[in-house]
């Protein structure tokens, strides 16, 4: 399967914890909606997610970006249509707040816009193989919002950061990051 359709999966409230194969390429909107018992995510940075895709799964705690046959999450389209792995806008919107997102090793670029206005994140773990964190990446983030960084502080000043990213000036950046559980 390369396409999961439009409601495919649309109430499923058996699904606990879903791992989107690589070969996914696409999962269209509301593909999950409704599933309500889904906590873990796991997915490729490598496959497309349209606007709403997590709609009304309201139990989702962690979200894992595995890096694919390529490295990078791509731009975030302006309605979040063809943008791979971003997070504008929510894409599991009405998610309860504080879902944990962790990017494995092996993720080079954070995209321009791959988390503006993500207000549900609490936590986002970034490894050190990032060195590029686009134009807007963080823009409208929550105050709230603690980035948990597996370098050291010198590492993090040497990421290339894009513009209107002023929120990783004021929010809380934990470095050297060992994590817990086997992160």
């Amino acid at each position: 399967m390369q396409t999961i359709e439009y409601d495919a999966f649309k109430g499923c409230t058996g699904i606990t914890e879903l791992d989107v194969p690589s070969n996914v390429q696409i999962v269209r909107q509301y593909g999950f909606i409704e599933c309500t018992g889904l906590t873990k995510v796991e997915i490729t940075c490598d496959t497309k997610f349209q606007y709403d895709v997590f709609y009304d799964c309201s139990n989702i705690e962690e979200v894992t970006v595995r890096a694919g046959n390529t490295t990078v999450m791509k731009n975030a389209s302006e309605y979040n249509d063809t943008s791979t792995v971003s997070f504008r806008g929510e894409p599991w919107y009405h998610a309860k707040q504080g879902v944990k997102v962790k990017l494995e090793e092996g993720i080079t670029r954070i995209g321009n816009k791959s988390f503006y206005n993500s207000t549900k994140i609490g936590e986002l773990i970034i490894p050190t193989s990032v060195t590029e964190i686009g134009n807007y990446a963080f823009y409208g983030v929550s105050d709230s919002l603690v980035i948990n960084y597996k370098g050291t502080s010198e590492q993090w000043t040497a990421i290339t950061k894009g513009t209107n990213n002023d929120k990783l000036s004021t929010i809380i950046i934990n470095y050297n990051y060992t994590g817990s559980g086997g992160e």
